[in-house]
């Protein structure tokens, strides 16, 4: 098989498990937008709903229990806290001003069930060994620890603990980190052999103005960045309300960090909880009749033509 051809079938299967997880998402009910749960009757945040909302999905232990008997205390404890930093933090409108420019880490308005799931997802990822880097784990989504360590920083004007390290983790051999040094070694000589390669001087003095002038417009730049930063820093902490209670709760998620982000544990935990509040909350498309068959039949043609095709090859 030629490598084209090798790589459209890559293609075309990464595809089709795009779709069927997709499909799985929206039967569970994992399509529901998040932020109208927490809203009152005048539209306006609710911290009675919020609380019963992660009361909700937490019930789920209960059932999960009975037959996964993992549930210590201290992992409910980080879990509800967790839970609850992190439907604050996707629901709250934040804009990041950042060298690059200015971005939402989300769409308070639009994000779903999914997308909260996919934030917590941990996983583990072998990176470049050529340059030595090794194993990274992430504990949860970095937008997501991005924006609960934001919101904590502004809130109470303190420093991100050591031990709040939820966006990754590397372990490294020895040997890996030998081949790091001498990636990083070989880039600086590189750098070197370039700077010598500049050309004459009065070359290399306009080449110096020119940077003077674009370094002073970016200066400018990023100081009306940080302006804006500064602004919408102050709009967050005069507007987040129970400010206290998050802040609490953010801090007690770093109490028993390591051992509760196993992840394929952590994520299989994550998805059967949300799962089952959504089921329960009549969300899946299994809680409507219609509907339930409707997506039945069209699923079963699908299969059937996937089965046909297959026995024709």
């Amino acid at each position: 098989m030629g490598e084209e051809k090798e790589a459209g079938l890559r293609f075309r299967d990464q595809k089709i498990m795009e779709l069927l997880q997709k499909i799985k998402m929206c039967a569970g009910g994992f399509e529901q937008r998040i932020r109208p749960l927490l809203l009152d009757e005048k539209g306006t945040y609710s911290e009675d709903k919020t609380r019963a909302l992660i009361d909700g999905i937490m019930e789920g232990i209960g059932e999960i229990s009975e037959w996964i008997p993992e549930f210590e205390p201290e992992l409910c404890r980080q879990y509800r806290s967790l839970l609850y930093c992190a439907v604050r933090a996707v629901t709250t409108p934040y804009t990041f001003y950042r060298e690059n420019g200015a971005y939402d880490a989300f769409s308070p308005e639009k994000v779903t069930f999914a997308e909260l799931l996919e934030e917590l997802r941990s996983e583990e990822e072998e990176m470049d060994i050529s340059s030595g880097i090794g194993l990274v784990t992430r504990k949860i989504g970095y937008p997501l620890y991005q924006t609960m360590s934001e919101i904590y920083h502004v809130l109470t004007e303190k420093e991100i603990p050591e031990e709040a390290d939820l966006r990754w983790k590397m372990i490294q051999t020895e040997e890996q980190k030998k081949l790091e040094k001498e990636f990083y070694d070989s880039l600086m000589d590189d750098a070197e052999d370039e700077e010598e390669a500049l050309g004459d001087e009065d070359g290399r003095k306009e080449d110096y103005e020119e940077y003077l002038r674009e370094y002073e417009k970016y200066q400018q730049e990023q100081e009306d960045l940080r302006r804006r930063q500064e602004e919408q820093r102050k709009r967050l902490k005069e507007s987040f309300e129970f400010a206290g209670e998050y802040c609490g709760r953010y801090e007690e998620i770093f109490r028993y960090p390591e051992k509760n982000y196993q992840p394929l544990r952590f994520n299989r935990h994550m998805e059967m909880l949300l799962g089952i509040y959504l089921q329960k909350q009549g969300y899946s498309v299994g809680n409507g009749e219609e509907d339930y068959f409707t997506a039945l039949v069209y699923l079963k043609k699908a299969y059937r033509v996937m089965r046909r095709q297959e026995s024709e090859e």
